[in-house]
């Protein structure tokens, strides 16, 4: 993983318009709730593709070792850089939510095992049971179409305990993130049930 590029430059979460600092652009900013958003890398690399869908597809669950190394070095460079810390007293970091069904297919989600090794790595605390996904809903990857994509997460998630999340700032963590919508829909929920701020965090941007 170390000849993988890592990104120096934000997109905005709602039309990938160039923007400051991972927030969404004035366009986008009052439909969407992801405050910030911070992709490490781009998936048209092709040892990203290869190593995502070994993880996710093929089951590789020793793969989110490298691809936690990814994310960890690219919020490094974040703070040396940049000057932005994620982490603050009320942070805690949090998984995007899998489905059961897609959960027993896998054996494992393998955005809480990116999310794990965060935390652990900056001392954060995990939340995993705060929001969950409701069953039935149509798979993100088998859509094409963005605004069938949109349309599709609505109301797919729930809120289930979410006392950990009343004022803080929730980092929320995925593999890949394409049109933003399933990282958006967590982020109301969250938002809707007290979270200060929601910032998305993920190895890739599809």
């Amino acid at each position: 993983m170390s000849d993988i590029k890592i990104n120096r430059s934000f997109k905005c979460i709602g039309c990938k318009l160039a923007v400051i600092d991972g927030e969404a652009c004035w366009l986008c900013r009052d439909s969407v709730y992801i405050d910030r958003l911070f992709v490490a890398t781009e998936y048209k690399d092709k040892l990203i593709q290869r190593s995502v869908k070994y993880f996710k597809y093929s089951f590789i669950k020793e793969l989110s070792g490298p691809l936690s190394v990814l994310l960890i070095k690219y919020l490094g460079l974040l703070g040396k850089e940049r000057k932005i810390n994620l982490f603050d007293q009320s942070t805690i970091v949090m998984p995007v939510p899998l489905s059961r069904r897609r959960f027993n297919w896998r054996g494992f989600n393998q955005a809480e095992l990116l999310a794990k090794s965060i935390a652990d790595n900056f001392l954060m605390p995990m939340e995993v049971d705060t929001i969950r996904r409701r069953e039935g809903s149509v798979l993100q990857a088998s859509v094409k179409d963005r605004s069938v994509r949109l349309e599709n997460v609505l109301n797919i998630f729930e809120a289930k305990d979410l006392k950990y999340a009343k004022g803080a700032r929730v980092i929320l963590v995925d593999d890949v993130v394409t049109s933003g919508a399933t990282m958006n829909e967590c982020a109301k929920v969250l938002k809707e049930n007290g979270a200060r701020e929601v910032f998305g965090l993920a190895i890739a941007r599809g």
